[in-house]
């Protein structure tokens, strides 16, 4: 079977994020959050949180799955995320 870990908490926290990749140090990291609308710096905060991590604890692949941007919800992204 799969090896999958499952860690809880606030995808806006690095310090969250960073206590579940310490904990499971993934070698392929999945991002597919989801929710919360279009609440601006909420999508680009979480990306970074979870780049930064996976970068820490040696994630060899990170694997980001979203159709936020897509359309109407380009709001979703500050204008320095688009850029």
């Amino acid at each position: 079977g799969l090896n999958v870990s499952v860690a809880k908490g606030d995808a806006m926290s690095a310090a969250d994020v960073a206590a579940a990749f310490a904990l499971a140090k993934p070698r392929i990291a999945i991002n597919a959050i989801a929710g919360r609308g279009t609440q601006v710096g909420f999508w680009d905060t979480t990306q970074k949180n979870i780049t930064s991590a996976a970068k820490q604890y040696g994630s060899k692949e990170l694997i980001f799955l979203s159709s936020v941007g897509v359309g109407d919800s380009a709001v979703a992204y500050t204008p320095e995320a688009i850029e």
